[in-house]
């Protein structure tokens, strides 16, 4: 008898990485200036991701806002799930200073998680420590802490 030996088939959506990544970030309401922080994020290959966000809201009656750029690399996992490293650079504009720690420029290396709470959730979070940059405030280290509760787009 002859027998053919055929390759194990798996299956097409189990290995499929998700493409995009869209989160919230509930911390951004409770920290001063509060906004309202949405992201996208987008995978390169299976280590390597970049994520764009924008936070708006009212700070002592003036609008304030923040946008932030992010490349990752995944160094333990994959992008939909993994410890990473990435640089968190972005810039917040409040008017009304009060007492928000930072109103500026930053940049802050930060290591980070992702956990996948089912086939379409998962929750993330990094820290490290952010670098003012520039006159105001007058180069100073705050921390940078960021929980990210989101949804895949494949």
């Amino acid at each position: 008898m002859y027998f053919e030996a055929t390759p194990a088939v798996r299956s097409t959506h189990a290995s499929r990485l998700p493409l995009f990544a869209i989160g919230w970030s509930p911390l951004r309401l409770v920290s001063p200036p509060r906004l309202v922080a949405l992201s996208v994020e987008s995978a390169f290959g299976a280590r390597f991701s970049l994520r764009v966000d924008g936070a708006y809201g009212r700070h002592d009656g003036a609008a304030a806002w923040e946008v932030g750029l992010q490349p990752r690399w995944f160094f333990i996992g994959t992008f939909a799930s993994g410890l990473f490293l990435g640089l968190d650079a972005r810039t917040t504009h409040v008017p009304h200073e009060g007492d928000v720690l930072v109103n500026g420029w930053t940049l802050a290396p930060v290591l980070g998680a992702r956990l996948p709470l089912g086939r379409t959730f998962f929750v993330g979070a990094h820290a490290g420590p952010a670098f003012a940059l520039g006159k105001e405030p007058t180069h100073r280290v705050v921390p940078r802490l960021d929980l990210t509760l989101g949804a895949w787009v494949f």
